[in-house]
């Protein structure tokens, strides 16, 4: 994992301050002690501590030298969030420079790999495309007076501008937050470790991905599509008959070696499936 060293690094920093030491002070909890230019070398990312140097870590904290290495998965994937937030930050700002390379800049922050790198990008694109926190009633009425108007260079005034602005700002953090916690739970039922970034990548992709199917698609749209699907496939079936015609019970152009009853059965089938599926939604 590329940002391994910078996990170590600032776990070191972190706890060296969690015990009040200097880093003169932190070095001699080593045998043999480590000097103050050593520890700082830690804490810059510079250096990493030998392999008895590690298990003498790992015996202060508690922790296994694989977490004191890569963090732990709830760090490692707050890690990744952070540099995915700043990645969004930057795409807005460089996505019109022909020159930024997406892939450089990605490699350069720990997320390597071709597979990674797509499902970064679709990632943030996904989250700052769907809704994770109400939009302000003046960005409603915004969105309802371009639509009937059909500008793509609608005017924003100021207060408008910043208000859209805040609102986008605050739903991305929303969006990452929301597949953080999802990813976390189901990173630890499947005993993702910290360090398969890819892995982790992949999964926030799909809670992303399942968020819009959750919000956007409810019960009433499924029994809609479901009516839409018969009425579609008794379109499909007389359109396949060609010349065949049907209106209660006068049938008309039926091939020979199709048989009149069987249209019937199938026409009875479907509506009083119609029927049944109408009825859910008093049930759903």
């Amino acid at each position: 994992m590329a940002n391994s060293a910078t996990n170590l690094s600032e776990g070191i920093k972190r706890l060296r301050k969690e015990l009040k030491m200097t880093q003169s002070e932190f070095g001699k909890l080593f045998t043999p002690p480590a000097t103050k230019g050593i520890v700082s070398k830690w804490e810059n990312g510079k250096s990493v501590p030998s392999n008895e140097r590690l298990e003498r870590l790992s015996e202060i904290t508690g922790l296994s030298v694989e977490n004191l290495i890569f963090g732990s998965l709830k760090g490692s994937l707050a890690a990744l969030l952070r540099r995915l937030f700043d990645f969004w930050e930057v795409l807005a700002k460089e996505d019109s420079n022909e020159n930024w390379d997406v892939d450089e800049y990605l490699k350069q922050h720990g997320i390597e790999g071709k597979q990674s790198i797509t499902n970064a990008l679709e990632l943030v694109t996904t989250i700052q495309n769907d809704t994770y926190v109400e939009k302000p009633a003046r960005l409603v009425e915004i969105d309802n007076l371009i639509r009937e108007s059909n500008k793509s260079d609608f005017y924003l005034s100021k207060e408008d501008a910043k208000l859209e602005e805040d609102y986008i700002l605050s739903n991305f953090r929303a969006g990452l937050k929301y597949c953080g916690q999802d990813t976390l739970k189901k990173a630890k039922e499947f005993g993702v470790e910290p360090n398969q970034q890819d892995i982790l990548l992949s999964m926030l992709l799909d809670s992303s991905k399942q968020h819009i199917v959750d919000v956007r698609v409810d019960n009433s749209d499924i029994i809609s599509y479901s009516l839409r699907g018969i009425d579609s496939l008794m379109e499909y079936i007389q359109a396949h008959l060609s010349g065949f015609e049907y209106h209660g019970h006068d049938i008309k152009g039926l091939p020979k070696n199709v048989s009149r009853d069987l249209i019937m059965d199938l026409d009875d089938i479907l509506n009083k499936a119609k029927t049944e599926i109408s009825g859910l939604s008093k049930k759903y």
